[in-house]
């Protein structure tokens, strides 16, 4: 046929002057005849053998031979396959195999989401790890904590389309860093299935780990995302003493007015505790120095209610009532929403804490073209000394002084100062007519970036104002209508949210938080718990639930982020609610966890009342 002349180049009459056999290479023929034309028969084809091109070249074919009858006469039809490109690629898999075998370079093989599926020999012999230990095991579990969520996000939730390089640091060999070449494997319709990843290990001179290890021995200072572990670790005990303690107050039917005092007081030291361990939380998460700052337009008239509801709770307590006084509708400046609300939370409350009288005055007004000013007095005139010189003790350098004359705890005191150094923020007293009228911040208009070092700053796409005033989280209902629910008696919140016919999976990796969540929602219909995300597969593939409660910090390799990404395109998880928590609630968390792929975010610990409005928010 056509294609016999296309791929042999002979011409139909010299075909048609020729045997079959003179197609075939002169030391091939005795093996045709020998082998009976049986060599390798694999569903009907024969071969490989070689055969000969018009122009004397080589061709490697497999042949299929049929006997038909053509013509009325008995004749053979032979089909040939043209197997070079396939000899071709069993060479180059050779060649690969042999490398892959050989190499001195750790080489991993895994499956789409980063469990390991294979790995080769220098694996073993260059990190210390066996195929036992890998297997099903997630990349990210070999890496410092500097580097999971980097290597996580960027690589295998990336949707990555071609090679790529990143830096990381493997636990093993200690402290060694590495280069990763990561190539992602496609299946037949171009989807990734799994990736290929090279690890170069990249070698420190020379006594350079000594150096380091004397250096620290000698200069020893404290870990800032070792502070950050040891608070969660203190927070998730204290949130379960103070649910059950909760829960123990409520089950008292008449409570004695001694009863009724405990609870207050406990109450009143569990808002004290968490406001300084939130503040704790977010100083050490600052002295990392890795800043991400998300800059756009603010008006101050948006922040207020905010600043109200932040420092509602303090001022209620103190028995100080805020108020608002000059106010400039047109000021607006440009910073990080989330830092400036956390910021001036912190200063209206030191104020309210310090102040011996009955009322705090809040000021904002431009100070010229650069800069605004938010000012506080406690009286309608001017500051008076006493809180003049609270504040400017607060801000001084000696913290020992807000400890012992105020109360203030350390943290909260550095917290305050941080923000206001990553903010470009002055301080001190504005006078007027010679006198002390206020105690200031003074911010700049436009956003400034003093260290640009390990600075992150996110484009913003500014909204207008309505649609600032408009905007409502996905999850939440506005809040008049909030409001009205919270009025609903005990009877008619059960009617319209029906525990009992639903079914939740709770990641917690503390036992005790599994007890109180157990108690504070004992009426769902079913609860299973997991300790992580490893161990909750099973569960998520088995079963289905109604709604998820994750929380960020789990064992395992994977947190509550990485978790979420997964089950998201699991089949059927794509639109199940799935609730985050978290033992300390920073400034903007909910805004951050919803921007993130959650429906919405509870801070621990989870008391029922919390719960249940989230839960009517999402299922009436």
């Amino acid at each position: 046929n056509d294609a016999a002349l296309k791929l042999y180049g002979y011409r139909k009459n010299d075909f048609l002057s020729m045997d079959l056999t003179d197609l075939y290479a002169p030391e091939d023929i005795q093996t045709l005849i020998s082998a009976g034309e049986s060599k390798n028969i694999v569903s009907g084809y024969s071969g490989p053998w070689r055969h000969k091109k018009s122009d004397g070249s080589t061709l490697l074919v497999e042949l299929n031979r049929s006997s038909i009858e053509f013509q009325g006469k008995k004749a053979h039809l032979n089909i040939v396959k043209d197997v070079r490109p396939l000899a071709e690629n069993k060479k180059k898999l050779q060649l690969l195999e042999a490398v892959y075998e050989f190499t001195n370079d750790p080489i991993f093989r895994t499956d789409k989401e980063g469990f390991i599926v294979e790995i080769n020999e220098a694996v073993t012999k260059r990190l210390g790890y066996s195929k036992k230990d890998l297997e099903n095991t997630p990349f990210i579990s070999l890496l410092t904590d500097d580097y999971r969520a980097k290597v996580n996000k960027n690589l295998f939730h990336s949707g990555l389309l071609k090679t790529a390089f990143f830096e990381a640091e493997l636990k093993k060999p200690a402290g060694n860093k590495a280069s990763i070449i990561a190539t992602p494997i496609k299946d037949f319709n171009g989807d990734i299935e799994s990736f290929s990843l090279i690890i170069r290990l990249i070698e420190e001179p020379a006594g350079a780990k000594d150096i380091q290890q004397f250096a620290e021995k000698f200069n020893p200072r404290i870990d800032p995302p070792f502070l950050s572990n040891i608070f969660h670790e203190i927070l998730t005990p204290i949130n379960v003493i103070l649910g059950f303690t909760q829960e123990l107050g409520e089950s008292i039917p008449s409570p004695n007015d001694e009863q009724k005092e405990a609870v207050e007081i406990i109450s009143e030291n569990q808002k004290l505790l968490l406001q300084i361990m939130d503040n704790a939380v977010e100083y050490s998460t600052l002295e990392q120095n890795i800043i991400k700052y998300k800059p756009e337009k603010i008006r101050f008239g948006d922040l207020i209610d905010e600043l109200r509801e932040n420092t509602r709770k303090t001022a209620e307590a103190r028995k100080v009532e805020v108020s608002y006084g000059k106010i400039s509708l047109s000021l607006e400046l440009e910073s990080d929403r989330q830092k400036i609300v956390s910021l001036l939370s912190l200063f209206i409350k030191f104020a309210i804490q310090i102040t011996k009288e009955n009322n705090i005055y809040i000021s904002a007004v431009p100070v010229d073209d650069t800069f605004s000013s938010v000012g506080i007095k406690d009286t309608r005139e001017v500051i008076t000394p006493y809180l003049l010189k609270g504040l400017t003790d607060i801000f001084a350098d000696d913290e020992s002084i807000s400890r012992r004359n105020y109360g203030f705890s350390r943290f909260s005191v550095k917290l305050a100062k941080k923000l206001i150094d990553l903010l470009s923020v002055r301080k001190g007293t504005i006078n007027k007519e010679g006198d002390s009228a206020e105690y200031a911040l003074i911010f700049p208009k436009e956003f400034i970036v003093v260290n640009k070092e390990n600075v992150e700053v996110e484009k913003f796409e500014q909204e207008t104002v309505t649609e600032q005033k408009t905007r409502l989280p996905k999850s939440k209902k506005p809040p008049a209508e909030k409001e009205e629910k919270k009025k609903l008696p005990k009877g008619d919140e059960q009617k319209k949210l029906d525990l009992t016919h639903l079914s939740c999976l709770y990641l917690e990796d503390q036992v005790d938080s599994q007890l109180l969540f157990r108690v504070q929602l004992k009426e769902l219909k079913s609860i299973e718990f997991s300790p992580s995300f490893e161990n909750a597969l099973p569960l998520l593939k088995t079963k289905k639930f109604d709604f998820i409660v994750m929380d960020i910090n789990l064992q395992g390799e994977y947190n509550g982020l990485d978790a979420l990404r997964i089950i998201r395109k699991m089949p059927g998880y794509q639109n199940i609610p799935i609730i985050a928590s978290t033992a300390y609630m920073q400034p903007g968390a909910r805004d951050s966890f919803i921007a993130a792929g959650f429906t919405d975010f509870v801070s621990k610990p989870l008391l029922r009342d919390k719960l249940i409005e989230v839960l009517r928010s999402l299922f009436e």
